[in-house]
């Protein structure tokens, strides 16, 4: 399996000029730092609920984060 995908890889580097390697590589950073964005908002937009999951006071954390959830999900459908 290692060896076929190794050879699929060279094939890929021999036949590929400068212009289209390089857009390859940009594409590739840009999708992974697309991804890293995308990993972060969430991060920012879930912050609430994952802080209501951790309180010491469980039923009003579980209240809050329900009301967060429930929100979001109207301001969704909306």
């Amino acid at each position: 399996m290692f060896v076929s995908q190794v050879k699929i890889i060279i094939i890929i580097i021999e036949n590929c000029n400068l212009n289209d390697s390089f857009f390859f590589v940009f594409v590739f950073f840009f999708s992974v730092f697309q991804n890293l964005l995308g990993t972060l908002v969430y991060g920012i937009v879930l912050y609430p609920n994952f802080a209501c999951l951790t309180t010491e006071y469980k039923l009003i954390g579980s209240v809050l984060g329900f009301l967060y959830s429930a929100l979001r999900y109207i301001s969704s459908i909306i």
